[in-house]
């Protein structure tokens, strides 16, 4: 949504487009609640719920699924609400989401019965039902007040770009779950895997500035590189400069101070005190989270470019080629030490800036050409 919405070939587009995506999105959400369903019984008894509770159980997950769908609306309304300048009104939504379902949870546990829990647990999840459905007609609305034009904008127009970006989804969502696989499997055992996991949160922490720019960074690209024009190098980027100063450069400073301070930012953050043989692994993962987010930047203009399925590609190659698969082998020769495997994920993020920075290169010389 962001790569289309201000687009100069897409000025007056901007109604369908929003329509477009919701729609997209919500029936994506609602296939995959549909094949979910018939499992719910069945992940209710692996959970090992109380039979006398599986009913309630499963009603509650029949509202998570529904709130699935309807979360899954509401995201593109909420991207666009940014990307129409309404930044505000986004953050003053997700208070209210979140104003809404603390209002529901604190009501279901004065409900809460020690023989029944049917009816706090539904209290709860159609809470976040009201909620979402409530703020999602309001968002929508502030959005058509604040675009333009009603030309048709069609699912061809974005299919490749759609179907580009899902793939890099399901990359992005299934090599955590195989990395923490083998993670358990190296020396560092189990104990490496909390390490991991507290050090994840911590990166999100510290990559902050440059989460929180690069939905606009994505829209101002985009909007700078539509037409099929050249593209301009970065230091000749208008986005970029903002960007640069406002989001990347606090985001290195960051990052660089949390490989030198992994320790004690740890303990005062989780109060966990990091094994000492895990430290290199720490340090090692900021550092190569720095490097991750140089190769952001330049996703950026792939992006901005309509180039998503290669930047699909980068993430396969980086994620699922580099990370998971060296750090299988490196589990499998028995060299897995939290030192090599923080060599790996550095690998991994060298590897992933090198491919979009090449990409957008070749771009240029084809261009040229």
């Amino acid at each position: 949504a962001l790569i289309f919405w201000k687009r100069r070939e897409c000025r007056e587009r901007q109604h369908s487009i929003l329509s477009l995506h919701v729609q997209v999105a919500a029936f994506a959400a609602t296939a995959v609640a549909l094949i979910s369903l018939p499992a719910l019984s069945l992940i209710v008894r692996l959970y090992g719920i109380d039979p006398s509770q599986a009913s309630a159980a499963r009603h509650y997950l029949c509202a998570g699924l529904l709130n699935m769908v309807l979360a899954a609306a509401y995201a593109p309304i909420n991207v666009l609400l940014i990307a129409s300048d309404q930044r505000m009104k986004s953050v003053i939504n997700i208070s209210l989401i979140l104003a809404i379902k603390l209002a529901a949870g604190l009501l279901a546990l004065k409900m809460a019965s020690p023989t029944s829990l049917n009816l706090p647990l539904l209290v709860i999840a159609l809470g976040g039902t009201l909620a979402i459905s409530i703020l999602s007609a309001s968002a929508s609305a502030d959005v058509r007040r604040h675009s333009s034009g009603k030309l048709p904008f069609a699912f061809a127009d974005m299919r490749s770009v759609w179907t580009s970006e899902l793939g890099t989804a399901a990359i992005r969502s299934s090599s955590p779950f195989l990395y923490s696989y083998l993670l358990v499997r190296s020396a560092g055992g189990s104990s490496l895997l909390v390490t991991y996991q507290l050090t994840l949160h911590m990166a999100y922490i510290l990559t902050l500035p440059q989460l929180a720019g690069t939905q606009l960074a994505v829209r101002d690209a985009s909007e700078e590189h539509s037409l099929n024009e050249m593209p301009a190098g970065l230091l000749d980027s208008e986005w970029f400069r903002w960007f640069f100063a406002v989001c990347v450069l606090p985001t290195q400073v960051l990052l660089l101070l949390g490989s030198v301070m992994a320790v004690p930012l740890m303990f005062m953050f989780y109060g966990y005190t990091v094994p000492p043989e895990h430290a290199p692994f720490l340090a090692l993962y900021f550092i190569a989270c720095a490097v991750g987010q140089i190769g952001n930047i330049f996703m950026v203009v792939l992006r901005a470019l309509r180039k998503n399925e290669v930047g699909t590609r980068n993430f396969f190659i980086a994620e699922i080629g580099v990370m998971v698969l060296a750090t299988g082998g490196a589990v499998w020769l028995g060299v897995a030490t939290p030192r090599i495997l923080g060599l790996i994920v550095l690998a991994y993020c060298a590897t992933y800036l090198t491919l979009n920075w090449t990409a957008i290169r070749a771009v240029r010389l084809e261009v040229i050409a």
